[in-house]
């Protein structure tokens, strides 16, 4: 895949930090008390959450595709120039967006996904360089022009 940019995926650590310190400490007592199957299980469950928060990103190809990219499991294509329109949105849906700070994309005549680009307007900015119909519900709009 030829990439044209790649926008990293802003974390929540508020969110995602309580989670690892509880996770991490089965993972002390198992170690003193070696019940090693349940530290390793707990490690591997770090590691893995680690995995998808900080490797998610969101790459744009030289073909004017969106790519996002969640750890190393893949992830999915969108064609940009089927983006209809941008919002903000806190909506906690399970998504590609490791931050409650998110953009929901819609594309296509109803799809849509939500992300969490550490950029944001630099990314709209970036997406509507290539398909300029894109539209933007508030506050993006006002945002954007400044």
């Amino acid at each position: 895949m030829k990439v044209k940019a790649i926008f990293k995926a802003k974390i929540s650590w508020w969110l995602f930090g309580p989670i690892y310190l509880l996770l991490a400490y089965p993972i002390y007592k198992g170690i003193q008390e070696e019940k090693w199957l349940i530290a390793i299980i707990m490690a591997a469950t770090i590691a893995l959450m680690l995995n998808l928060t900080l490797l998610t990103r969101y790459i744009v190809t030289l073909k004017d595709e969106l790519f996002i990219q969640v750890g190393w499991f893949g992830g999915s294509k969108i064609l940009i120039s089927d983006i209809v329109s941008i919002e903000k949105t806190r909506i906690a849906l399970a998504s590609p967006a490791p931050s409650l700070d998110r953009i929901q994309i819609n594309y296509g005549k109803y799809s849509s996904v939500i992300i969490s680009p550490s950029d944001k307007l630099a990314f709209i900015k970036f997406l509507r360089e290539i398909n300029p119909n894109i539209s933007l519900k508030s506050p993006l709009d006002e945002q954007i022009k400044k």
